[in-house]
Formats: C-alpha cells, sequence, structure tokens
C-alpha cells in the first residue's frame, strides 16, 4: 500500500467539502476523499495511477489539476506469490483470455465468446502464444521462413524456439496447420508427432533441462521431405500443465467478452455460461481469502464462485437483487447477510476464514461473523456455475482473487474496487 498526502482548503482556511480523485485519460472516478476540518487529507492505493483531483465545496468554484502520476509500492502480484499458489483471474488483460481451449487465438475484440482464462499468478505456464509472425516471426528461427500475407508463417525445412524450462515439468505444444504439400512433424526431438493433414496438432513432452527447443520439421517420420515441401502455420501455443486455467469446451456454453473502453468484464447470459477447472486443489479451508468484483444483469440469485469434493459446495459467494448477501460454506447451509447497498451496481465481495471465523465483506464493509465447520481443501472451480439448483446466473465479472488468508485482505478489495469501478 502507498499513500498520497494532501491539503484542500477553501478562501477561509476551512478544509473544502471533497476531493475527487479521477483517471486522467478515461475520466473515472478512482476515489472520493473528506479532508480534515484544517483541509488535510490521505488516501490510499493499491495500483500505479495516472490521475488528477477536483476539490469540491459549497459556494465555490470546483478546481481541477493534474496529471499525477504515482506509482504503488505494493504490488498484488507479489502480495498472492509470498508462498502462496493464489489464482488471480483478470478480464482486463486480454493476454490471459481465449477463443479456445488450446490457448490459440487470444481474445481481441469486444463480443468474442471466452473459451479459457488465465490464472495471472501462473503466467509463466504460458511460454508462448502466437496468432501473429509479423515481429521476426515471434522468436521462431529457420532458414527458410517466410511471412504471409495475414501474418501466418511458411517454412520450407526445420524451425526451432528455445524457451526456459522447468526439468520434470509436463508441456504441451500445439500447432495449427494451414497448409502443407507433405508432412509435418514436431517435437523436442523434431520428430514426436506426425501430421499429413492441416489442422491441429499437439504433442505433450516433459522437460529435460532448463532450456528447451523445440522443433518442426516437412519431412515424415521415415523420410526427408523434398526440397519443394512446404507448410503453413497461423497459431502455436507453448504451455506447460496448470489447473488452474479456466475453460469451457463446449462453444455454446462460453461467456462473453465486454469492455466500455476502459472497464473489462466477462457477461455470464444466464442460462448455460461457465467457465470450469476440473481439479484444483491449491489451499485449506481453514484460511483462504475468496472475492470478486461482480455486478447482477437480473434478478435470479448469483453464485459467482462453487467448489467440489467432500462436502460440496465448500464456497461459494451470492447476492441477490432483493438486497441480501449470502455466503454458502461447507455443505451448502446458507450464512444469510445483511443488506447490500447498490446491488445493481458492480460490487466486490470479499470471504475470509481465518481462527474458525468466516466474514462476509461487501464493498469493504464488513458483515456479520460467524464460525461453521469447514473441513478439506477447496478442490475443482466454478465460475458462474449454479449452486445446487436449476438456475443459472446472469452477471458480469470483472475479476477475483482466491489466495490464502493475509492480513491485508482490504488491499485485495481496493484492487478489485479498481477493476470494476466501484468507489
Amino acid at each position: 500500500m502507498s499513500t498520497i498526502n494532501g491539503k484542500a482548503t477553501r478562501y477561509d482556511s476551512k478544509g473544502v467539502d471533497y476531493v475527487q480523485i479521477f483517471d486522467w485519460v478515461s475520466g473515472r472516478s478512482v476515489g472520493i476523499v473528506t479532508p480534515a476540518e484544517t483541509g488535510e487529507w490521505t488516501y490510499d492505493y493499491y495500483y500505479d495511477m495516472h490521475v488528477g483531483f477536483t476539490y469540491v465545496s459549497d459556494g465555490c468554484a470546483p478546481i481541477t489539476h493534474g496529471a499525477y502520476v504515482f506509482k504503488s509500492e505494493w504490488s498484488l502480484q507479489s502480495f498472492i506469490n509470498s508462498g502462496d499458489p493464489g489464482v488471480l483471474y483478470d478480464p482486463s488483460d486480454l493476454s490471459t483470455l481465449f477463443k479456445d481451449t488450446l490457448f490459440l487465438f487470444p481474445v481481441k475484440d469486444s463480443g468474442d465468446k471466452v473459451a479459457a482464462m488465465l490464472n495471472k499468478n501462473d503466467l509463466e505456464s504460458i511460454v508462448k502464444t502466437t496468432s501473429d509472425f509479423s515481429d521476426n516471426f515471434d522468436g521462431w528461427v529457420g532458414s527458410t521462413l517466410q511471412l504471409l500475407p495475414d501474418n501466418s508463417m511458411r517454412c520450407n525445412s526445420r524451425c526451432y524456439y528455445s524457451f526456459d524450462s522447468i526439468p520434470g515439468q509436463y508441456y504441451n505444444i500445439t500447432i495449427n496447420i494451414t497448409a502443407l504439400n507433405f508432412s509435418v512433424r514436431l517435437g523436442p526431438d523434431w520428430h514426436s508427432a506426425h501430421s499429413s493433414s492441416t489442422g491441429l496438432l499437439s504433442y505433450r513432452f516433459i522437460a529435460d533441462d532448463a532450456v528447451t527447443s523445440i522443433g518442426m520439421d516437412s519431412a515424415s517420420r521415415d523420410s526427408w521431405g523434398g526440397s519443394d515441401d512446404f507448410y503453413e502455420i497461423d497459431a502455436i501455443s507453448i504451455i506447460s500443465e496448470s489447473n488452474t486455467h479456466l475453460t469451457q469446451s463446449n462453444p455454446d456454453n462460453r461467456p462473453t467478452y465486454k469492455t466500455d473502453g476502459f472497464l473489462h468484464w466477462l457477461a455470464f447470459n444466464g442460462y448455460t455460461d461457465f467457465l470450469h477447472c476440473e481439479s484444483t486443489t491449491y489451499m485449506s479451508n481453514d484460511s483462504f481469502i475468496f472475492s470478486a468484483a461482480v455486478m447482477n444483469e437480473d434478478s435470479w440469485l448469483t453464485t459467482v464462485y462453487s467448489t467440489s469434493n467432500s462436502p460440496s459446495n465448500h464456497l461459494a459467494l451470492k447476492e441477490d437483487t432483493s438486497g441480501t448477501a449470502t455466503m454458502f460454506v461447507g455443505d451448502g447451509t446458507s450464512i444469510v447477510r445483511d443488506e447490500m447497498a447498490q446491488i445493481n451496481m458492480p460490487s466486490v465481495l470479499c470471504a475470509t476464514r481465518s481462527n474458525n471465523i468466516t466474514s462476509l465483506f461487501v464493498n469493504e464493509l464488513q458483515q456479520q461473523d460467524t464460525s461453521p465447520v469447514v473441513a478439506g481443501t477447496i478442490s475443482g472451480l466454478w465460475l458462474g456455475r449454479p449452486d445446487g439448483t436449476e438456475s443459472y446466473n446472469t452477471f458480469n465479472y470483472y475479476g477475483g482473487i482466491i489466495c490464502k488468508y493475509h492480513n491485508d485482505h482490504n488491499a485485495i478489495s481496493k484492487y478489485l474496487s479498481y477493476k470494476s469501478g466501484v468507489l
């Protein structure tokens, strides 16, 4: 956390009514601060900011000044990485969103369907994803490489790509072959996988060294191709296996990426949309933070997260438009909380579990504590899945964090508030 210190007074040396902090580029409000009577004010921030300030006071013309750049000393990434295998899902980072489950084709435009969302806390698992080879073939090396008009790549012989790897770690490489006149072989030893037709070709391998080279060649398994042989590739992904990336293999069940130019979110249609990872055992239920920035789109109860294993539905954050926040813990027994403010506006929900006390915070306001019996681990995560009901959920998801408990859980709420536009 970092702090801005300021002073804003009127003509009579009294403090102004409030200070409006806004993003200098978008104009979106970042925060509102009420100064002391003498005008001193402070504002804590948890991310780098490019902002301006407007001083507002009754009977006085507002005064705006800026722009100012503030660098935060607090890093969400380092917060999660402090010995913690937690997850960070961020729809504003398009490098984590893909239109397919093989991580070949990234989401680019508002309205694209999302088949996979990566955990930003595990991005080292995404070694390379390429669907545009215009920048020096994106690191691929070969004597016969050619760039085609659509920014795909053509090769008449061998080419390779080298990357830092973890010995003993499993990796998957997938290529999309758009044209060829002989065959393509693929793998760390150049010929592990083989195809003589267009379409997807994948290979799973285990890294032996700290640096691994992946090769492609225009040859069959047992013989070399001729000098005129070629293959064309329009997308390549190299990833290490991770159990924290959310995917949806059914095209009809995929949420939609949307943006208004400033905020970014996944829109779940309320009928069939959800993302899922099958077996994600990454923390104990005895100590955790579960959080999300969401907004309801209709009157249905919204289940943000669900988990599997025994007991089922370990933890689900819920909200509904009747003004009630509900948290499901353990066997699904509901804990009804106080009314939520601005239920139809973006809201940040944060549940913590520490020292046998489970608490729910709504827009940083703490609700009633409780201490239900919770055992086991959080495993198998659904985003947007119904929780013991036949109805799905229509809501927008601006981002979420799941990690071990830390005293600084307010920092997580602050970060998600910024992502969702919640003041």
